[in-house]
């Protein structure tokens, strides 16, 4: 399980990408990122999208930056991204988007410095207001073999649900609001599952396992107090589930 939120938190920051595309372009003075957990500064032009990531407010310290060049004939944008310190630090990539009548679709791909790699497919339509309807579907695959499946339903309300699947046989559904808080469930062959998930729009919040036990959700990634609760929390989650 602990692999399993682990890989979400990384879908997470590419469906930012997918779900809101150059969310960025719209915004004139510094705007922050609460999934990448960065402050931006952006420029755009004729023909190209640039955007600087920043760690605070006040930086002018860049630790990330996307340039995107914009085809005016194939109604493409596409260009490279990488961030270069914080939680994602050696993460790049490259986004492509297409406009179509009525929206929009494209591709991520991440590559993580830990080796992960990301590719996501997306296909969203404009609905009249801010937010964009559509779906989006990621794979993620690690060195060491781990992998996990992802599709995500969005609707123009600004809500949306995720769907997942891993090799460790772990399964969950997401449900987010539109500030990114919301609840969810995990299913699994493990002791403890199926749980309960809850948490803010700071990733804040709690896993209630079925035995009614509680652990602590920090930026969507379990966190623990003592060493002696870390080992308990682990041993929950981790163990394989002999009983059959």
């Amino acid at each position: 399980m602990a692999d399993h939120l682990a890989g979400r938190r990384i879908t997470m920051a590419v469906s930012s990408f997918a779900a809101y595309g150059t969310k960025f372009s719209t915004h004139s003075s510094p705007f922050f990122d609460g999934v990448l957990g960065l402050w931006a500064r952006a420029r755009t032009g004729p023909s190209i999208v640039q955007e600087t990531w920043y760690p605070d407010q006040t930086s002018f310290a860049p630790v990330g930056k996307l340039n995107y060049a914009v085809n005016d004939v194939t109604f493409t944008l596409s260009g490279p991204f990488s961030i270069d310190s914080g939680e994602f630090s050696g993460l790049t990539g490259t986004y492509t988007q297409t406009a179509q009548p009525g929206g929009s679709s494209g591709s991520v791909n991440f590559l993580n410095a830990d080796g992960t790699t990301v590719v996501s497919e997306f296909d969203t339509k404009n609905g009249g207001t801010k937010f964009a309807a559509g779906n989006s579907s990621i794979s993620l695959s690690k060195l060491s073999g781990y992998s996990l499946t992802e599709s995500i339903a969005y609707l123009n309300t600004g809500t949306s649900t995720a769907t997942a699947i891993d090799s460790n046989g772990i399964s969950s559904t997401l449900s987010f609001k539109p500030d990114l808080s919301g609840t969810g469930k995990v299913y699994g062959n493990l002791p403890g599952l199926p749980a309960e998930l809850s948490w803010d729009n700071t990733g804040a919040g709690k896993v209630l396992f079925v035995d009614r036990s509680v652990a602590q959700l920090v930026d969507w990634k379990v966190a623990t107090q003592t060493p002696a609760e870390r080992r308990a929390f682990s041993a929950k989650i981790e163990q394989p589930n002999t009983r059959r």
